[in-house]
């Protein structure tokens, strides 16, 4: 994760998603729908696909608890 969204979850590359202080139910859901190919983009779904529910939920719980910084 930290190669495109950051080490604390904040982007420094153009149209990469900063992950820190976001939704951790909506983050665990996309992870989720990366991983089944419900959302198209293939470097996520090579990252996702070989998580685990429990891999997905601690990760989505560690982002969501990164603070936002401007």
């Amino acid at each position: 994760c930290s190669a495109c969204h950051g080490e604390d979850g904040h982007a420094s590359v153009a149209g990469i998603p900063h992950l820190a202080g976001q939704d951790e139910t909506y983050l665990g859901l996309a992870l989720r729908q990366y991983r089944s190919g419900a959302r198209d983009a293939s470097a996520m779904r090579a990252v996702s696909g070989p998580l685990q529910d429990h891999d997905i939920a601690a990760l989505a719980a560690w982002y969501a608890a990164q603070k936002v910084t401007p």
